[in-house]
């Protein structure tokens, strides 16, 4: 003890601590590693298609709008016992890179914890944040320098900037039974976001309001459905800024998602487990700017999500999980839809 310097000696108590916490609370650790193929993994219009395939520079300089993605997350789950309650403390870390295009690669991290005080009753409190996300390339309007003559050829390395943001997001969540409806529970949360991007885009920045409210029942042993409808505020901060792109402009908007979930495990079957999931979010912009703000005034969309999954266990540590993912988003004003409208389809194995 007396040859520990001091740096030595808090290490150790950590360690100590660390492993202690470990041996006494139970302990769970999931790896996974997926593979897919992302067939508009900047969400493109068609429009934007058609040039970006010929104009590598607006889509970050990528050979292709399609891209091989691959994810690795890990996740770590303890289960202590506070006030003679079950309890849950989740962390996990995920990466997800894009083969096609580097900038677009992210990681994001999320620490959840719950805690039971009754049967299906529970209070989650959950935090997420993704500190860089890329979007695609931009028009900088306040870029003072950009200027046209007609002569010139057109130069998006000139013109356009990388839009970027980071997301965090922290949220309160309660579960509740319902009486008389055995296996099921309500679920309601509020949730507060904030989306801030780099400098030459600060006009984007949004804080955002989520209110929750769904259903969880176990139909049978095997067979679940979910259905969750969730209310969001978006509040363009941004739109505060004295500049050209905020001069008679705001993105916000409000917005409706309806999420519907349906799984089930098979008992004696090649398919351990099977699901399928369909998301739809309406999203209609607050602008209140009709002579200027030709792309968010009175504008609206309806975003579709539908996808399928298939689970089959090799072993008791060892699962393989296929998924496969249809959107389709569809923009009714006139002028945002050669920009916003876009599809795609996602496919991915994941190996857990």
């Amino acid at each position: 003890w007396s040859h520990m310097n001091q740096n030595q000696y808090y290490k150790f108590i950590v360690f100590i601590t660390i492993g202690f916490v470990f041996a006494v609370i139970p302990l769970s650790i999931n790896s996974e590693s997926s593979i897919g193929y992302d067939t508009n993994f900047l969400k493109l219009s068609e429009k934007d298609i058609f040039y970006g395939e010929r104009y590598p520079e607006l889509i970050g300089g990528a050979k292709s709008t399609s891209s091989v993605v691959a994810k690795q997350k890990l996740s770590l789950l303890l289960k202590p016992s506070f006030f003679g309650y079950d309890s849950r403390i989740y962390f996990s870390m995920q990466n997800s890179m894009y083969l096609e295009l580097n900038e677009k690669s992210y990681k994001n991290y999320s620490i959840r914890f719950s805690q039971n005080y009754g049967k299906y009753k529970w209070v989650k409190l959950k935090y997420y944040n993704t500190p860089y996300n890329y979007l695609r390339e931009y028009y900088d309007r306040d870029n003072a320098s950009i200027y046209y003559v007609g002569a010139d050829s057109f130069s998006a390395a000139e013109r356009d900037s990388a839009a970027t943001y980071s997301r965090e997001k922290i949220e309160l969540e309660l579960t509740y039974p319902i009486q008389g409806l055995r296996g099921s529970w309500l679920l309601s949360s509020f949730g507060k976001e904030a989306q801030y991007y780099n400098k030459f885009f600060t006009e984007y920045d949004l804080d955002i309001s989520h209110y929750m409210f769904g259903i969880s029942w176990r139909y049978s042993k095997r067979i679940r459905i979910e259905a969750k409808w969730t209310f969001s505020y978006a509040n363009n901060v941004g739109k505060d800024i004295e500049s050209n792109s905020t001069i008679y402009q705001d993105r916000g908007y409000n917005q409706k998602n309806l999420w519907l979930s349906f799984s089930k495990r098979n008992k004696k079957s090649f398919i351990d487990s099977y699901g399928l999931t369909q998301n739809i979010a309406f999203r209609s912009y607050t602008s209140e700017f009709e002579m200027y703000d030709l792309l968010h005034y009175n504008r609206s969309h309806v975003d579709w999500t539908s996808s399928i999954w298939l689970d089959k266990k090799i072993n008791k540590n060892i699962s393989i999980k296929c998924r496969i993912a249809y959107r389709d988003k569809d923009t009714d004003a006139i002028f945002a839809e050669l920009l916003k409208t876009f599809n795609k389809f996602e496919y991915y194995l994941t190996l857990k």
